[in-house]
């Protein structure tokens, strides 16, 4: 259908065409602008092309979702989200301002299939751990560090219409824990195990070889300190209460400065690392 040029504006001289189907009670529009150079053999290229669309009812899989399970860790509550997307189950950890997920489970894995989260602020952390599990197991148990009471969780049933294979569970555990979980069938066998949360317990700091400056700051007390770690090699370290921060340092012999201001004290502590990195 021919529109005119009405529509053209800022396009003078433009032959502006529309065309329109209906399919399945649903009306499809489209309209075409032409330039008054274009030839004629792209101006037929133009029509066949839209003369060739058609349009048609297809199939489409309605996604589903649904919460599983509520709670609150380090002060904000969660939620925990089954979805179905097209390679089966999804779980998302929802909260106010975060959220997290993870899909693409293995139906016969070697390990817990597991991720984790850590809420709240320093001396209020707490870790929710979340996953997936087939369907065949009924339990998790998950076994905190240093002899912690274990924390037992039953698994949530996720709905067949989004995937018939798998359950999930949620827990809270303490926050930056290492935590050991294992998966039992309903008569108690362990099936499946694996591990989550924290980091490697630190191995004891050396004592230093020396203590090169203390300090204050606010109510912050720190202290820069020096340990021999290799020969011609120290270790610089400044650490407070709460925290330590390190870098590794060439050491050497003082080099003598051209100046005569310095005090050999000054510059003996000046020469001591000859470079960092």
């Amino acid at each position: 259908m021919d529109v005119g040029t009405a529509e053209g504006g800022c396009y003078p001289g433009w032959e502006f065409l529309r065309a329109g189907w209906t399919a399945s009670g649903r009306t499809f529009e489209a309209r075409l602008g032409l330039a008054p150079e274009i030839g004629s053999a792209d101006r037929q290229a133009l029509f066949d092309a839209f003369a060739s669309m058609t349009f048609a009812r297809g199939t489409v899989t309605p996604a589903s979702s649904v919460v599983l399970a509520t709670g609150t860790a380090g002060g904000e509550e969660w939620q925990l989200v089954a979805s179905g997307q097209a390679d089966g189950l999804s779980l998302s950890l929802q909260a106010e301002n975060f959220g997290t997920g993870m899909g693409g489970f293995d139906p016969r894995p070697d390990e817990l299939q597991i991720t984790s989260h850590v809420f709240g602020d320093y001396g209020d952390r707490e870790m929710v751990i979340f996953g997936a599990v087939p369907a065949r197991i009924t339990t998790i148990e998950a076994f905190p560090p240093d002899d912690a009471p274990a924390i037992s969780a039953d698994v949530l049933e996720v709905p067949d219409e989004i995937d018939a294979r798998f359950n999930a569970f949620v827990l809270v555990a303490p926050e930056d824990l290492p935590i050991e979980l294992h998966a039992y069938d309903a008569d108690g066998n362990e099936l499946l195990h694996g591990t989550t949360g924290g980091y490697e317990f630190p191995q004891p700091t050396p004592s230093p070889d020396e203590v090169i400056f203390e300090g204050r700051t606010n109510d912050c007390l720190w202290t820069l300190s020096r340990t021999s770690v290799a020969p011609g090699q120290d270790r610089i370290d400044l650490t407070a209460e709460d925290t330590s921060v390190g870098f590794l340092a060439v050491s050497g012999p003082a080099r003598r400065r051209c100046s005569s201001s310095r005090s050999p004290a000054r510059e003996s502590r000046e020469g001591r690392w000859s470079s960092a990195y």
